[in-house]
């Protein structure tokens, strides 16, 4: 259940209990003024037929004394009478109405009060014509019986009115014994339930704000012990990175390094190029001088030994050739090595390191094929140097073997051709690979100011947290 339907209901339920309580107290107050009032209409009522009793004595009294006096002063409580009892009469009508007994005896009374009013009158105008006798007769016989009739009638409702006096007392000492009761249960009651709910409330809201702030004392620690790791690990690799953007420096500069050697190998190889289509020449020139061999074998053993030296430095140049595509394989291998590392960015990168990987091993397939042309050359000279020691009867033979070596020299001639074009390639390839290096060196510049920013941005968050772990804390400890 959510927290504020909780308070909601805790607290209305605390309310519906005051409210309770207030209705009880209100019901209890109204009927103790209806009991209150009953007892007072009881009062008046009493003493409206005390009055209105009392009143008729007065005036009886007054009678008397106008007979025995004969002074007319003597009748002033005897005519005050009458508008008195007139308007007790009138209010005790008011006040019986709900009561059809008592409103039948004040009916009686009435007649009662009214005869012995016109008794008194009677008596009066009797004793102002001086008929004493009659008088006597009306005072001590009708007019006493009409008086106790009316003590009776009246007693009779005070009796009437004492008893619901007496009813109307216990009522309202009941409703009072009530009142007190429902006010001492109610107050019990809110306090008590008021205490529970408060506590089931405090219990239901603050268990889970418990259980919530320790989550989150527990979660910012451990997030914040990860931070830091995280802080460390983005650290390490800032400075991994760094390292790496220093290593493909380097890199670039022996890709640049890569190029101008395969500048000088293009260089090297057309100056091979150069020398074999030179002894192409020599030997078709050989081979037209081949008649006069017999005569020119002293000259032609110093062209072979020329031609020796020049098989010599296409060897060596098919060495250098050979040893800078060995370079440029290791270097292919490296670079195929660190587009590895570089990930999606070297993908590229490791394409070009393929190519040049298989340029560098035609390069060296090439060469191979020269150091064999070569060594065919040198031992073709060498046949050419046991001819040449063997004189004319060799010629035909000699001018076979230049013929052949002829064919040789083309072939080399195509095979330092190749070389050449391979160079060619490798050179543009190292030129491309220098630019792409170079392309890495910038994206990984980039990377390296995104770790330190990240690295920057994880010390915040490790902050951050900190602080959410000192607000959980200080929450722990005020719930």
């Amino acid at each position: 259940m959510k927290i504020n339907r909780v308070i909601y209901l805790g607290f209305g339920a605390i309310f519906l209990l005051v409210g309770i309580s207030s209705l009880a107290s209100e019901w209890q107050q109204r009927n103790q003024d209806q009991s209150f009032k009953l007892v007072v209409h009881t009062y008046e009522i009493k003493l409206n037929l005390q009055d209105i009793q009392k009143t008729l004595v007065d005036a009886e009294n007054s009678q008397r004394l106008f007979i025995i006096t004969g002074n007319a002063n003597f009748l002033e409580p005897y005519y005050s009478s009458q508008r008195k009892i007139r308007s007790d009469l009138e209010n005790l009508s008011q006040l019986l109405q709900v009561n059809p007994i008592q409103t039948q005896r004040l009916t009686n009374i009435q007649n009662l009060t009214n005869q012995k009013l016109a008794s008194l009158e009677q008596g009066i105008n009797l004793a102002g014509a001086g008929e004493s006798e009659q008088v006597l007769a009306l005072v001590g016989g009708v007019g006493k019986q009409i008086m106790d009739n009316i003590r009776l009638e009246i007693n009779r409702m005070i009796d009437e009115e004492q008893k619901l006096l007496s009813d109307r007392n216990e009522g309202y000492q009941l409703i009072k014994q009530w009142a007190a009761i429902i006010n001492w249960g109610t107050f019990i009651l809110v306090i008590t339930s008021g205490s529970i709910i408060s506590f089931i409330v405090v219990r239901v809201i603050m268990s889970p704000i418990q259980q919530v702030t320790q989550v989150i004392a527990t979660s910012s620690a451990e997030i914040a012990v990860a931070t830091e790791q995280q802080q460390r690990l983005a650290s390490h690799q800032a400075v991994s990175i760094n390292q790496t953007t220093n290593a493909i420096e380097q890199i670039s500069e022996g890709a640049k390094q890569s190029a101008e050697d395969a500048d000088h190998a293009l260089g090297g190889a057309q100056q091979v190029l150069d020398i074999s289509e030179n002894g192409n020449k020599v030997v078709q020139q050989n081979l037209a001088s081949i008649v006069e061999l017999n005569n020119n074998v002293a000259n032609i053993s110093e062209q072979i030994e020329v031609l020796r030296q020049h098989t010599g430095e296409i060897s060596t140049v098919s060495n250098v050739v050979s040893s800078l595509a060995n370079q440029t394989n290791i270097l292919a291998l490296n670079a195929s090595v660190e587009a590895v590392r570089a990930g999606e960015a070297g993908r590229g990168f490791g394409l070009v390191a393929v190519e040049v990987r298989k340029l560098s091993d035609q390069s060296q397939k090439s060469a191979r094929q020269i150091d064999n042309l070569v060594s065919l050359i040198q031992n073709s000279l060498k046949s050419t140097i046991e001819a040449a020691e063997k004189g004319t009867e060799n010629a035909k033979v000699g001018m076979e073997m230049t013929e052949n070596t002829a064919h040789v020299f083309v072939e080399v001639a195509d095979g330092i051709k190749n070389v050449v074009s391979s160079n060619q390639k490798i050179a543009q390839i190292s030129q491309q690979q220098a630019i792409a290096i170079q392309q890495v060196v910038t994206a990984t510049n980039s990377i390296n100011h995104a770790a330190v920013e990240t690295a920057s941005g994880i010390k915040q968050t490790q902050v951050g947290l900190e602080n959410l772990n000192q607000a959980a804390q200080t929450l722990q400890i005020l719930v």
